[in-house]
């Protein structure tokens, strides 16, 4: 007998995979616009997808409503 998902180990995933998936789930939600640029793909939140993703704790603000990361330093060697 096989053990149910709960009982299980937790399964290693790629990141960079959930992500891509989210992504295009949004585009399919058309929260989000996929533009390709030759070998590049850019993705624009339209307005629904800014409220739409909320739900799940992201803000999305434009670029100049954005705070500055602060850098931190690298002890060096």
């Amino acid at each position: 007998m096989s053990k149910s998902f709960q009982e299980e180990e937790p399964i290693p995933i790629n990141p960079f995979w959930v992500g891509g998936s989210f992504l295009d789930y949004c585009v399919r939600q058309a929260w989000m616009i996929k533009q390709r640029e030759g070998r590049s793909i850019r993705y624009y939140c339209t307005p629904a997808g800014v409220n739409a993703l909320k739900q799940f704790g992201i803000e999305i603000l434009r670029p100049e409503e954005r705070k500055p990361r602060s850098r931190t330093k690298r002890p060096t060697k």
